[in-house]
């Protein structure tokens, strides 16, 4: 048995902005909880999921804590109650009693009654609800063996988009990707099908496959500025992308964003 307990989630994944409902199951290890120990749930710093509140299931964000253990189980939603970057969590402390090992402790998101716990509102591969315990109540927290994880897919495709160079010379080739789009402006990563792609007097149909396509060999012949143009047949989903200046006298112009994250941040 794990000393400082384990614990399981009973989904795989969520499509960003989600909203569902779920149980983390908590066990308690072979040191136990003492009374005044807690368990934590924590979050990253960087995360739109709802903010857990604990009193009514109509509303967002709830979540409901129980046990099968005689002990009392004082809940909160602390905003800075670890480390960065998982400062936020749930707070589960135990009074009037202790947890035994084996014992089990449900943390459930969301509610049947109500509209569902939202997950956060962009992919991760790997969203991890990082659990830790102070098993005798020291202020020392211990992470588990390994935290319950779920991953975070881009959602429903709603529009289209295309990203091409900003300036072409005539009958030079050059290539656009197209993506499919949610509703938070991520890629719809589940959506594999036809699309309609035009450019001045060019149409050809393309396959996304992942919400992903990319057109090759385009080649533009007069000068001009054009955008392409996308459509889903049979959807009602339209899109453009930006617009291509066609020119001879004009210098390459390119975009960056000169950011990055790790997954610590």
């Amino acid at each position: 048995m794990y000393g400082t307990g384990k614990a399981s989630i009973n989904i795989n994944s969520l499509k960003a902005g989600e909203r569902g409902v779920f149980t983390i199951v908590y066990e308690t290890g072979e040191y136990g909880i003492d009374d005044s120990g807690e368990i934590i749930i924590t979050r990253r710093d960087v995360c739109d999921s709802a903010i857990p509140q604990f009193d009514d299931p109509k509303k967002e964000g709830y979540v409901s804590v129980s046990t099968d253990s005689d002990a009392t189980l004082v809940v909160a939603y602390l905003p800075a109650r670890y480390i960065r970057p998982w400062k936020a969590c749930i707070s589960i402390k135990v009074r009037d009693g202790s947890l035994y090992p084996g014992e089990k402790v449900y943390i459930r998101f969301g509610d049947n009654t109500g509209p569902g716990y939202r997950i956060q509102t962009y992919p991760e591969t790997e969203h991890i609800f990082r659990i830790l315990a102070d098993c005798a109540g020291s202020g020392n927290f211990y992470d588990l063996d390994k935290s319950p994880a779920i991953t975070i897919s881009g959602g429903d495709v709603k529009t289209v988009e295309a990203n091409g160079p900003s300036t072409v010379k005539p009958g030079t080739p050059f290539s656009i990707l197209v993506r499919a789009m949610d509703y938070y402006g991520n890629i719809a990563d589940g959506f594999s099908g036809f699309a309609t792609f035009s450019i001045d007097n060019m149409e050809r149909i393309i396959s996304l496959v992942n919400g992903i396509a990319e057109i090759n060999d385009i080649v533009l012949s007069s000068e001009g500025i054009f955008a392409p143009e996308i459509s889903l047949p049979g959807q009602d989903i339209e899109g453009k992308g930006n617009p291509v200046m066609c020119s001879n006298d004009i210098s390459n112009i390119f975009w960056g964003d000169m950011h990055g994250q790790t997954k610590e941040t």
